[in-house]
């Protein structure tokens, strides 16, 4: 299924089920690529992002800051097509920066990163 398609009120937990199931083990062995729910960062800001938006609908003040807010990547340039997801998943502090001013496009999403993404959704959504 595609996040677009998600609608407020919607549980978003099993949309992260998939990289749940890729733990930190299997990532530290190098075999996250090959892991048939593998997710980047880049994909997980964009369903994060989708979400965000949903919420926003919602609660409209609390998320003219997500949507407005650009964030100065050093490893992403604010032309890049994910750019403003990755933007909008910083700004909302659902995901992280990496060392470095980072995003990490192409980094592996561990369980335990889209768990803790989860929560703060969850979160934001709740409150």
């Amino acid at each position: 299924e595609d996040a677009a398609c998600l609608k407020p009120g919607v549980d978003v937990g099993h949309r992260f089920a998939g990289a749940v199931e890729v733990d930190d083990e299997f990532l530290e062995e190098g075999h996250g690529e090959s892991h048939p729910h593998a997710i980047d960062r880049g994909e997980l800001a964009l369903v994060v992002s989708r979400v965000l938006t949903l919420i926003a609908q919602t609660a409209p003040g609390r998320g003219a800051a997500w949507q407005t807010g650009r964030y100065p990547f050093s490893d992403l340039e604010p032309g890049h097509l994910r750019y403003p997801a990755a933007s909008m998943a910083v700004a909302s502090k659902v995901l992280p920066v990496l060392d470095g001013n980072r995003f990490g496009l192409s980094n592996l999403v561990t369980g335990r990163e889209a768990l803790a993404a989860l929560e703060r959704l969850e979160r934001l959504a709740g409150s």
